[in-house]
């Protein structure tokens, strides 16, 4: 299982909620929303009054909530301040929250009496933890007009106007599998194969969270922590990061189709003391499980539809390096590279060539500056392969596996972590202004 930073939001406001209509589909036919895939987050284009923007898709939140505008100017209508709680702390924050405005994903798809809340703490933007610039988060509002279908093969969603032939014949052959929509949020039951038994349990379906399973343990009767276990840290909630245990069960029953050894995050009852769980709650399901299958929420008609898809039998994997990376920007570099002139001289060999020109080629070399990004350790795992290796958190990625880490996403550093058990890593990293090289063995946790 790859570890990312996992956003899970829970809003209370101080002042009166107004109604939304929602997004409206002007077009008869579905709509095909290309998405990006990173991290085992869904990111989507959005237009907010105008201004191109890229927001998280997260089903787990109801209000659209925005954190950055990444130097963009947006004009919002109607403002006013609000409190914000949630998970991580029971203290609240400053916000504000704005009505009236004019949000479309492409031509098709519209609302022009959007609700938008927006975050004031600058700290709380996690674009460094993706690698590309994100805006903010939408939940609820896309979902709950018609039915959505996200193929996590093909990357891309399609929305189906309510009642469409093109629907109905979609979802005739698939059986559906009920879920529930409380405080505008999706749930629905599965049976999680513990080491000792097996837990019918309500879970909150939950797109924004890059995990498998999240439980809350004093949910869970008689709940026994699972072994092997490690400490670990889960994610960022709106008042800080939330700490627990992450270990793996047996599988998990969801409807007709078993997963074997997801990875399970049990975050400690400090992160989670100030949350109002739904009736029955015992946790989450996130995205490491949705993405081995194609699935179809229809909110309207409160239905889920799994297909799985070629990732359902790929093993669940974690990071093994141990490593939390963040993007911290670009900067200037120079670099060089080859380039062939011809020099001309004129032939000498014999008195019928003397007016002959000769172009011998000559390699030259030839800089430029660019930018490329830079990547820095934003946290290591107590007893993990890089805390042995005494990598900290605020080392410079200079080099990894002898290439420059400039060449690298940040995705693509973040799955070497959980490519392959014993795969040896090489890094040469900048603290301060000494350079420094460290080697470390991939390392499951759990064994």
């Amino acid at each position: 299982m790859k570890k990312y930073i996992i956003l899970l939001f829970f809003l209370s406001f101080v002042l009166l909620s107004f109604g939304q209509q929602g997004f409206r589909l002007n077009i008869e036919k579905p709509l095909h929303i290309p998405f990006k895939f990173i991290n085992n987050l869904i990111f989507i284009p959005m237009q907010v009054n105008g201004v191109e923007l890229t927001f998280m898709l997260d089903s787990g939140i109801d209000e659209t909530i925005l954190f950055s505008l990444e130097n963009k100017e947006v004009q919002f209508n109607n403002v006013k301040k609000v409190k914000l709680k949630g998970l991580g702390s029971a203290n609240e924050i400053d916000g504000m929250i704005s009505q009236g405005n004019k949000v479309n994903i492409g031509k098709h798809l519209i609302d022009t009496l959007h609700k938008i809340i927006i975050i004031l703490n600058e700290d709380f933007n996690f674009s460094s933890h993706i690698g590309i610039p994100i805006n903010g988060i939408i939940g609820y509002q896309f979902f709950k007009n018609y039915p959505v279908r996200i193929n996590f093969e093909n990357r891309k969603i399609y929305i189906y106007p309510n009642e469409s032939k093109k629907y109905k014949r979609l979802i005739k052959k698939r059986e559906p599998y009920n879920i529930s929509i409380e405080k505008n949020r999706p749930y629905m039951q599965a049976v999680i194969n513990m080491n000792t038994q097996k837990v019918d349990s309500k879970l909150l379906i939950d797109l924004g969270n890059s995990d498998g399973i999240w439980l809350f343990s004093k949910e869970l009767k008689d709940f026994i922590y699972p072994l092997p276990n490690f400490d670990d840290y889960l994610g960022r909630g709106f008042n800080g990061d939330i700490y627990g245990k992450r270990s793996k069960v047996e599988g998990i029953y969801i409807d007709k189709y078993y997963l074997k050894r997801p990875f399970v995050a049990i975050p400690n009852d400090a992160s989670i003391t100030s949350l109002e769980l739904v009736e029955n709650r015992k946790g989450s399901i996130g995205t490491e499980i949705f993405k081995r299958f194609n699935i179809i929420l229809d909110y309207p008609n409160h239905k889920i539809y799994f297909d799985k898809n070629t990732l359902f039998e790929e093993e669940f994997k974690y990071n093994m390096a141990g490593i939390d990376l963040k993007y911290d920007g670009t900067e200037w570099a120079e670099e060089s590279f080859l380039v062939v002139d011809f020099q001309t001289t004129k032939a000498t060999n014999t008195q019928k060539d003397d007016n002959k020109i000769n172009e011998i080629p000559v390699n030259k070399m030839r800089y430029k500056f660019v930018l490329k990004p830079i990547y820095s350790v934003a946290g290591v795992r107590n007893n993990s392969p890089a805390s042995e290796a005494d990598i900290r958190k605020g080392d410079v990625l200079q080099k990894v596996n002898g290439h420059p880490a400039s060449k690298y996403k940040l995705e693509d550093l973040n799955n070497l972590f959980v490519s392959k058990e014993n795969k040896e890593v090489s890094f040469e990293l900048k603290r301060g202004t000494e350079i420094i090289k460290k080697t470390i063995i991939l390392k499951d946790p759990l064994k």
